[in-house]
């Protein structure tokens, strides 16, 4: 026995040496170790860029194992490579594990690897945004503010500004302009908007490092003034923030188009580092104003606060032009000596009052100034001392100029840059020379020009030198280190950063136009600029795919956006190759301003959630990284609804639409139990689309309420389907009681009576009786009864007992409804009286006869059954009175009362003398039963003997061999003594005679003969058959015997011969051709008989059609027979009806005439059958059909192109089935014609009779009612009854279809002396002759087949016919119905679809169609049709159903219907050249629905094109349907009557489409227009000019909340009259509403009329508001109020509110505003919201608070919108009276100190302009309270930055600048109180409160948004000065000015 142990010692003897030798077993085991032992990612960017780690696994074991990555779940993007794989044993593999994450936070999750030691792997990260941040003093949250203050043109200012990078990678970056929330490339802005012009920005793009900063300089440069620009610039740049990265070319370097490096060019940028950047910033020489300056105060470490991906800039530069004045600007000298000075003084003054300027004298001849060089502060001014030297004799005219100078920054050597110049004129006049002190000669000493000489005043220093030539050195050095260091910024790349990002925000200069795109020569790879990266877009960067299914494909795609001037290059890599495939290329080419879309498909793995990373490689210089999220869901189908509840009034059926929400095919099954059913019971369902099911239940079966279906998937996963009967009580009516009363035994007797179905529904049934009554029988037992229809039940009873009986029987219909019907009765014993009871039979001998009479009477009140029983007593034969007929087996029924004679014939054979009951029943019961009447005889033995008292004889001419003309006659005497035998032949004549031929003594007299024979004789006679004419003979010859028992005649012998005549005898008595399309020929087999014709007789054949053919075939002889058998050709080439006769005669005088019937037409209708049981013979090609060879020359040429069907089997069956009787074979033919039975029954009981009354046929339409006429009598106006009629359904029907007028044409009155069946009869043959000449083709119709069979039986017995069995009737009176009624439909209804005069046919419909000539008839053949098959009526529905569909099939496989992808060649070979299969996809019929009817476009949305499997033609069936039904279509078709059409009910729903889509097209627009929360009402007349009342269902089509109402969706209008319909539109919703109105005219139990549609606009007004409030507010005063009132929609919701900056008047014209614009757009409404919501509570009461501030005087309206998509929108007018303020701004007025006691020289009212009591008031020109409101309104809770900056700026005229800026920046948000705040220039009208005070009548304050500025306004004080009031109301009286004035007389107040 073995033991396991895992360490044993294994002892080991050699040589008496022992060792011990150890073992140790260790177990194969997996030891797995990761190293690291987590992951900490650290922090990382939020995007699509990836975090890289290792991770490595570690199999210290020494067993293999297999290892899966589960990912999980969580809200991370990780990357884990491999997925899977085999760790081998002390083996390890290396993980690769990247990372992106999209919210910013910190997490910690996990992954596990799955193996036998599972290992779970901590992953920690943090997540933040990278952004880009302005590191500056005003750094705001919607911009950051740089101001340049004020600078002379021709200069250059420098600010800077730092940008810090968030981010933890490196990015690039790009500036661009933004004007009016525009992007715009700055260069493009620059040629639009000069203001632009006047900023640089250094650097323009760039790079920034992970985690570092960056300084921007910004130069502002402004240039000559424009006359119409203002001196304050201003421009808003964006610093964009770039998502991309350098291309590492280690990883591609195998997938690049190029593999030489040297092909490829350098793809970093050479940027200096941050250092560097900051001391080039500290070289820059700054403004002296440092107050502007912010950096001093910037913290680059200043936390992040808020997440952008740019950074917006406001650059605000004030420019003046240099201006400075010299006083006097001319110098005029005379009478100067040479060189004689004189001294002048010149006064130069700086205009500017804000910067300085030096003044530089420019040297000239003649002048001399000192100092030459001097600096004006602003608006100082300062003497020069201009020496003036006379250096020549004459007159001298010069200018002095000075140079203006100014700083230039940035300027190292801070030199002085000139700017201007200004100059004086100088004019020295009649220069007198100095004479020279020699005599006698004139010299002019110094009288030349000065010149450059040696003079030392104008020579270089050797310092001057020097200085020289150190600055061209400098020069040299500093550009060559200028360009060295470009150099090296292009080639050298950056290593300590690679990775930018790109913008989400999508860019696209709108404005910028490309006339020519320059052609780009050199390499196709070139690395892009920022901003050029900038301009390249990828869409979408970041992508969560969902609904993905594990191990499966989907198919995505990104756009890529090329918006650079050339072209670029783009290669697409992803980082699991393997599971991505390009279908079209993963490399493209994208045009310059062009896009393009790739297509990936990526293959998903076995995990919950799969990341992926694509890399877009542009000019394989840069990546764009995109992350692809893929969330795996199970593959499972949804569905629209869990549980179908079934209510009152609904089909049986419902439509489930069930949704594959995934990327891939789901297929499906459904478990159906055995109630209910589903179509498809299995399918497919395509990723991202819905399939409809039909689910519906067995009405006959369904037995519980609840049931619940099973659809299993291809996954084995399974979805749960709830079924939910609910019961009802549906309207049947029957009787409650049968009482058959007394009834007899043993005979049947029948009920009948109806189940009536009131319902609109079919419902099931099934009878039960309880306690059954022996010999009861239901017919039928269960089944359908359909809506509006009656149900016949027959109760038959054959009791075989006498006595009472009763019994329940119950009736379950639906199994909700249960009929208890009570069935009794009392069965009782027939009483029978005969006449006489006792007959008694002559004595007489054997083969002798008697006969007696007997009278058979019912005397009781029943019934009976007489019958005879022969069979007993074969002696004794029985016939009615006076008939030769032996009965049978014949039965007789008698009524009550009724009496029947018989005749009894007694033939004994044999001595017999008895007494017995005769041999009758009554009701199946014997005499021994029953009283009966007796029989007596007494027969002897024979008196002769003869072995038969009866011979035949026959006469062939020409065939003697089969004539038989003589037989002999033996009469023998078997008893003992002489017998006399006397043979009477008065009846005996030619062609008969009598010969004794041997025998006997013969005595021959004159009208007998007598034969005495002796015991044991016999005679011999023969007997003679000599025949002169063809004819049939008989004879009777009376036989007497002397001394028999009785006198009477012993018997008879009876002769009866046959001289037959040459007759014809065909196996067709009639020949019908069936119902033939056109271009078709039939052939029939005729079999002729000819019986005694001559050998050399001859037989001719002959028809009437020249449409026939006959053709001889063989003859062959049968003993007096001779067959002759030959073929009929019938060709069908024209439209009639056939109706000859086949005349054949012979040449020995022998003549028949088969009749011939049928029809040819190329009408569908008409020859259906026909086609469908050749169908396949009419699909073959025409040689295979063909068979010339039996036919003959002139035959064959005659035949052309026409189908030869000769199948002699088919034909039979053919002429069968289709002759005249319904087929009974199972098959698809039995199938096929039983479905347009169903399909004429739906006609009928929905189109012919309104869906009052369901007919089955011929079941129910064959039976008729006696209805009682009866008319109005009198004033009392009661009825009165004037006769009886005949109903017949049929004839409803002709009036239901052509009106009252087909009255005149049948009179239907009772007459009750006639038979009512005889009269019925009548009437249907005279509606036949009538469809006959109306040209229906109803030749073999027979009337007695359109009755009932009961009828049919009592007709039959009226004619003296024997009536055909049930089954033989039942089948040839369905198929005569069935014509009749299609002939029907065709010449009343099918026909009409052609008619263009309304009074072509006196029998078209005035009731249903109103003018036949409204009709659209469509005459274009757009396809090929078979015209043999197919009349005009339907070539021209299907070419209509052709065009539509070529019309619209691209639009119907558009991404509209959510058709992505299709063949186009499917749909081009697609016509509809049939009404079967090319109709089965729906295509045609959604096609003309939507063309005709386009307001059902997103009802159809969904439809497969082309559909490709059997579900999805089902899905576009029921599609179809369920939009038919919300039209409330009367035509019920049921999605496989589409699928699996038949045709006959394809063309009548064709024909019924035609005419009712067309009615529904709108063509008409009705308006309507309400204020918005209001309602209107318009009433529009609809007329009925009909004979009866007419009811219209109106049904909405995109009536969007219900906006479109009615008072009642139905409208009756009675004959010939007009009513009002009101439609009543609710302007809920501040939109344009179009909506279409259907008026559908066929309501089931009313007669139809034609629809119509409407399209409505409704267009919501805002004349008067909703809701109108009032709140005041003093002017410039910031109030909250509270509001509180009642929304016009009384129901709890929250409502967004929306702005309108003027008054709304057309809805075209509206711009709303909503209050997050507001905000962001700065905009100043005079009501501010809080949140910008307002809520209303459960019954509909709002309460808000508000914020109101006027800035204008004038009361304003303030139109608010509260807009909620679900409940409504309304407008509230608020009316904001704005008060005057009780606030007065002080004002001081300086006066002298004596003012009170200067005098007035005025005469008052007028004033003296020199008055010293005049005074002026300064009025500053900005209004303090005005601008205290704005900034009111714009600080809206500032931060520190905000509030840093407006205490800085707010009373600054930059603040005002920024303010304007920001607020009229955005033109369509400029409020008019915005618009007004601008204003230049206003003019007030002054108002003084004081009497003593005088003041002007208006007053214009020029600038009116200057802070410092001032006007000045003259006052005249009359009295003492006191302090006063006075107003300034601006004369358009939008703007008050308060002001309180105070004196001051030399500082003191009073």
């Amino acid at each position: 026995m073995a033991t396991i142990t895992r360490a044993c010692i294994i002892p080991i003897h050699i040589d008496k040496h022992y060792f011990s030798y150890n073992i140790k077993v260790q177990l194969a085991a997996v030891i797995l170790e990761t190293i690291p032992r987590l992951i900490d990612f650290g922090c990382i960017d939020a995007g699509p860029t990836t975090s890289k780690k290792k991770l490595l696994l570690i199999n210290r074991g020494v067993k293999a194992t297999k290892f899966v990555v589960d990912l999980g779940s969580n809200d991370l993007n990780i990357i884990v490579e491999p997925m899977r794989g085999i760790l081998t044993s002390r083996s390890q593999v290396l993980f690769h594990i990247e990372l992106n994450a999209m919210k910013e936070g910190q997490y910690q999750t996990e992954f596990w690897i799955i193996s036998e030691v599972p290992l779970c792997i901590k992953v920690f990260v943090n997540v933040v945004f990278g952004k880009i941040e302005a590191i500056h003093k005003f750094a705001m949250r919607q911009f950051t503010f740089i101001h340049f203050p004020n600078t002379y043109y021709g200069l250059n200012s420098v600010k800077t500004m730092i940008l810090k990078n968030n981010s933890y990678i490196g990015t690039m970056f790009c500036v661009t302009a933004e004007k009016e929330g525009e992007d715009f490339h700055v260069e493009d802005i620059m040629k639009e908007d000069s203001d632009y012009s006047f900023f640089n920005i250094v650097p323009f793009s760039g790079r920034l490092p992970p985690r570092d900063v960056r300084a921007f300089f910004f130069i502002f440069s402004p240039k000559l003034l424009i006359k119409s620009q203002s001196c304050v610039i201003m421009a808003m740049i964006k610093i964009n923030k770039l998502y991309c990265k350098d291309l590492d070319l280690t990883l591609y370097e195998d997938e690049l188009l190029f593999d030489e490096p040297e092909k490829r060019l350098s793809n970093s940028l050479r940027l200096e580092s941050n250092a560097s950047l900051i001391q080039q910033q500290n070289e820059i020489p700054q403004m002296e104003n440092n107050d502007d300056d912010p950096e001093d105060l910037v913290d680059i470490n200043k936390p992040v606060t808020f997440f952008e991906n740019h950074v917006r800039i406001l650059l605000h530069g004030e420019v003046e032009e240099v201006s400075v004045s010299i006083v006097p600007d001319e110098i005029q000298l005379s009478d100067l000596v040479v060189k004689q000075q004189e001294n002048r003084v010149v006064q130069l003054t700086n205009n500017s009052q804000n910067l300085p300027i030096y003044c530089r004298y420019r040297k000239c001849a003649f002048v001399d100034i000192e100092p030459k060089l001097i600096m004006l502060k602003p608006l100082e001014k300062k003497d020069l001392l201009v020496v003036i030297t006379a250096r020549s004799s004459g007159t001298v005219k010069l200018t002095v100029r000075f140079d203006l100078l100014y700083y230039d920054y940035p300027n190292l050597d801070k030199e002085l840059k000139i700017i201007g110049e200004v100059s004086f004129s100088l004019l020295i006049e009649n220069t007198v020379a100095e004479m020279s002190v020699y005599p006698g000669r004139c010299t002019i000493k110094d009288a030349c020009i000065p010149r450059l000489g040696n003079n030392g005043e104008y020579e270089l220093t050797s310092k001057g030198i020097k200085v020289k030539e150190e600055l061209k050195d400098y020069f040299r050095k500093f550009i060559r280190n200028y360009a060295e260091k470009m150099r090296k910024t292009l080639l050298v790349p950056v290593s300590n950063f690679e990775d930018y990002e790109i913008s989400k925000a999508a860019y696209r200069c709108t404005k910028f136009t490309i006339k020519t795109i320059p052609e780009i020569v050199g390499s196709e790879f070139i690395p892009l600029t920022p901003f050029q990266m900038f301009n390249i877009k990828i869409k979408p960067r970041n992508m969560i795919v969902e609904n993905v299914v594990a191990k499966s494909r989907f198919m995505r795609s990104m756009k890529i956006i090329n918006n650079n001037i050339f072209p670029v290059r783009a290669f697409l890599k992803p980082h699991k190759t393997h599971n991505f495939v390009f279908p079209y290329g993963c490399r493209k080419e994208i045009s310059a301003f062009g896009e393009e879309d790739v297509f990936y498909e990526c293959l998903t793995e076995n995990t919950t959630i799969q990341n992926h990373i694509l890399d877009v490689i542009i000019n394989e210089n840069h990546v764009y990284e995109t992350s692809i999220s893929v969330k795996l869901v199970p593959k499972v189908l949804h569905f629209s609804f869990k549980d179908a509840v079934f209510q009152e009034d609904e089909p049986p059926y419902k439509y489930l639409e069930i949704y594959n929400n995934v990327n891939t095919d789901i297929y499906f099954e459904w478990d159906i139990l055995a109630d209910l059913s589903a179509e498809p019971l299995k399918g497919l369902v395509r990723p991202g689309r819905a399939l409809t099911c039909l689910i519906y239940y067995d009405i006959a079966n369904c037995s519980v309420n609840n049931y619940e279906l099973l659809m299993k998937m291809d996954n084995k996963r399974s979805q749960t389907f709830r079924f939910i009967l609910d019961k009802l009580k549906y309207e049947v009516t029957f009787v409650d009681e049968i009482d058959f009363g007394d009834v007899g035994i043993n005979v049947n007797s029948q009920r009948k009576a109806v189940l009536n179905n009131n319902s609109f529904e079919p419902l099931s049934f099934e009878t039960n009786i309880d306690d059954f009554v022996d010999g009861m029988k239901v017919y039928p037992r269960d089944g359908i009864i359909e809506p509006k229809s009656k149900k016949i039940f027959i109760f038959q009873l054959l009791r075989h007992a006498a006595g009472p009986f009763e019994s329940k029987m119950i009736i379950n219909v639906a199994n909700t409804t249960l009929l208890s019907v009570t069935i009794k009765g009392n069965v009782v014993l027939p009483k029978v009286q005969f006449n006489p009871e006792i007959i008694r039979f002559k004595k007489m001998s054997a083969s002798s006869f008697d006969v007696k009479c007997l009278s058979v009477k019912n005397i009781s009140n029943i019934t009976i059954l007489f019958e005879f029983e022969p069979e007993r007593i074969p002696e004794m034969n029985f016939t009615e009175r006076d008939s030769h007929i032996f009965i049978t087996d014949e039965e007789y029924y008698l009524e009550p009362g009724e009496e029947k004679k018989f005749t009894i014939h007694y033939y004994p054979t044999y001595a017999l003398v008895t007494s017995f009951m005769a041999p009758v029943l009554v009701n199946k019961l014997n005499y021994s039963k029953l009283p009966n009447f007796k029989l007596y005889t007494s027969v002897m033995t024979h008196k002769l003997f003869t072995k038969t008292w009866k011979y035949e004889f026959f006469y062939f001419p020409h065939y003697e061999s089969y004539s038989k003309l003589t037989q002999k006659i033996r009469i023998s005497n078997p008893s003992k003594s002489l017998l006399k035998i006397c043979i009477r032949f008065d009846q005996l004549k030619e062609p008969f005679s009598l010969e004794h031929l041997e025998g006997g003594l013969c005595t021959k007299y004159e009208c007998s003969i007598v034969v005495e024979l002796e015991a044991d004789t016999q005679v011999i006679f023969l007997a003679h058959f000599r025949p002169q004419t063809p004819g049939f003979y008989d004879i009777r010859l009376p036989v007497y015997v002397k001394d028999d028992f009785s006198e009477d005649m012993h018997n008879y012998f009876y002769f009866k011969g046959m001289y037959p005549s040459a007759e014809i005898k065909s196996n067709y008595e009639s020949i019908y051709f069936g119902m033939l399309p056109l271009n078709f020929q039939i052939m029939t087999n005729v079999e002729l008989n000819l019986h005694y014709h001559n050998p050399d007789c001859d037989l001719k054949i002959v028809s009437t059609d020249i449409n026939m053919q006959i053709q001889s075939g063989e003859l062959v002889m049968n003993e007096t027979v001779v067959k002759h058998r030959f073929q009929i050709y019938y060709l069908a080439h024209e439209t009639h009806n056939i109706d000859t006769q086949l005349q054949i005669y012979c040449k020995c005088g022998a003549y028949k005439t088969i009749k011939c019937t049928g029809s040819t037409e190329n009408c569908f209708i008409t020859n259906f059958a026909c086609c469908k049981y050749f169908e396949e013979e009419l699909k073959q090609p025409i040689d295979t059909i063909f068979h010339m060879s039996q036919l003959n020359a002139e035959s064959k040429s005659s035949l052309g192109s026409y189908f030869v069907l000769n199948t002699t089997e088919k034909i039979k069956s053919y002429e069968y089935l289709h002759g005249l009787c319904f087929p009974t074979t199972p098959g698809p033919f039995l199938n096929y014609m039983n479905s347009a039975v169903k399909a004429v029954e739906q006609w009928l009981y929905e189109q012919g009779f309104y869906g009052t009354v369901y007919y089955k046929v011929p079941d129910t339409i064959s039976i008729f009612e006696i209805t009682e006429d009866k008319q109005f009598m009198g004033k009392t106006k009661r009825f009165a009854k004037i006769g009886k009629s005949i109903m017949l359904p049929y004839f409803a029907l002709l009036k239901n279809i052509c009106g009252n007028i087909i009255s005149k044409y049948f009179k239907l009155e009772l007459n009750e002396q006639e038979n009512v069946v005889l009269q019925v009869y009548k009437v249907y043959q005279q509606l036949i002759d009538f469809l006959h000449k109306i040209q229906a083709f109803v030749n073999h119709i027979t009337p007695e087949f359109l009755l009932s069979y009961d009828d049919y039986v009592d007709y039959m017995s009226e004619i003296g016919k024997k009536p055909i069995t049930y089954t033989k009737f039942y089948q040839q009176s369905k198929q005569f119905w069935l014509d009749l009624l299609l002939q029907t439909y065709k010449v009343f209804v099918y026909k009409r679809l052609l008619s263009t005069n309304p009074n072509l046919s006196t029998y078209t419909s005035t009731c249903k169609i109103d003018v036949c000539s409204s009709l659209y008839i469509f005459t274009e053949n757009i396809v090929p049709i078979n015209e043999a098959i197919y009349s005009d009526q339907g070539a021209m529905i299907l070419n209509w159903l052709n065009k539509h569909f070529r019309e619209q099939k691209y639009f119907l496989a558009s991404e509209t219907f959510g058709n992505d992808t299709y063949d186009e060649a499917i749909l081009d070979r697609k016509n509809v050249q049939n009404f079967s299969s090319d109709l089965c996809d729906g295509l045609a019929f959604c096609a003309v629905t939507v063309a005709l009817c386009p307001y059902l476009i997103n009802h159809l949305k969904g439809i497969y094109v082309p559909p490709m499997c059997n579900e999805e033609y089902l899905h576009n069936a029921c599609l179809l349907i369920k939009v038919w039904k919300m039209m409330n279509s009367s035509y019920t078709i049921m999605p496989k009557d589409i699928t699996q059409p038949n045709d006959i009910q394809m063309i009548m729903f064709c024909a019924y489409l035609y005419e009712f889509l067309i009615r529904l097209k709108p063509k008409e627009t009705i308006h309507l227009s309400a204020n918005l929360s209001d309602s209107v009402s318009e009433s529009i007349s609809i007329g009925n000019d009909n004979c009866h009342a007419i009811i219209y269902k109106i049904v909405f089509f995109d009536n969007q909340d219900d906006s479109f109402t009615l008072e009642n969706n139905t409208i009756t209008i009675p004959p010939n009259a007009v009513r009002k319909l009101k439609i009543t539109y609710h302007a809920k919703f501040v939109k344009k509403l179009k909506s279409t109105m259907v008026l559908c005219g066929e309501m089931y139990g009313n007669k139809f009329t034609h629809g119509k549609a409407f399209y409505l606009q409704g267009t919501p007004l805002f004349t008067n508001p909703s809701i109108e409030l009032t709140a005041s507010s003093r002017v410039y005063e910031i109030k909250e109020i509270s509001i509180e009132f009642q929304a016009p929609y009384h129901e709890p919701a929250v409502y967004e509110i929306y702005f309108t900056m003027n008054e709304p008047k057309e809805i075209e014209n509206l711009q709303l505003v909503s209050y997050k614009q507001i905000l962001n757009f700065n905009s100043l409404p005079r009501v501010q919201i809080e949140h910008g919501t307002c809520e209303a509570n459960e019954e509909g009461i709002i309460s808000i608070t508000a914020t109101v501030c006027s800035v204008t005087k004038n009361n304003r309206d303030v139109w608010v919108f509260a807009k909620n998509s679900t409940v409504g929108d309304f407008m509230v007018l608020l009316h904001i009276e704005a008060m005057p303020s009780k606030e007065f701004t002080k004002i001081c007025l300086n006066l002298p100190q004596n003012f009170n006691e200067l005098p007035c020289n005025c005469k008052i009212p007028s004033v003296n302009n020199s008055c010293p009591r005049n005074v002026i008031l300064k009025i500053p020109s900005r209004n303090a309270a005005l601008w205290k409101a704005v900034m009111g309104q714009l600080l809206r809770n500032p931060d520190e930055d905000e509030q840093r900056f407006w205490t800085t700026y707010q009373k600054s005229p930059i603040g005002q600048h920024v303010i304007k800026r920001i607020l009229m920046d955005y033109k369509k948000f400029v409020t008019m109180d915005t618009a007004y705040i601008f204003n230049a220039s206003i003019e007030y009208a002054v108002r003084v409160k004081s009497d003593d005070v005088i003041a002007q009548e208006s007053l214009v304050i020029a600038n009116t948004t200057k802070l410092l500025d001032t006007t000045d306004l003259t006052l005249h004080i009359t009295g003492d000065a006191k302090p006063f009031k006075f107003v300034l109301e601006s004369l358009d009286r939008k703007e008050l000015r308060q002001y309180r004035v105070w004196l001051d007389f030399h500082n003191k107040m009073f």
